[in-house]
């Protein structure tokens, strides 16, 4: 029989960075998806700029990941999402 796992879905963007996002989806208990992007959503699109796009995503996801662990997010709890676009050209995807 297959249950459903709650997540929390609308951190992806920020990945967990506004003020109280951790906490709250640290008492949540529920798993969370960290998104990686570059700048902010109105403005991201403008002018993507990488010296190490792979590398600068991967270090990124890293921090995120260990402030949701600090914050008592179990590690098998945390899904991460690269993602395509979000700050990235066509090259950089």
């Amino acid at each position: 029989r297959r249950r459903a796992v709650p997540i929390v879905r609308r951190c992806r963007v920020r990945a967990l960075r506004l003020p109280g996002a951790l906490e709250a989806a640290a008492e949540s208990g529920a798993a969370v998806c960290l998104m990686h992007m570059q700048g902010d959503p109105p403005t991201m699109q403008q002018a993507p700029d990488y010296d190490d796009v792979l590398g600068e995503i991967q270090r990124f996801l890293a921090v995120r990941i260990l402030a949701c662990q600090f914050a008592g997010i179990y590690k098998k709890k945390i899904l991460i999402d690269p993602d395509f676009g979000f700050g990235k050209t066509l090259e950089h995807n």
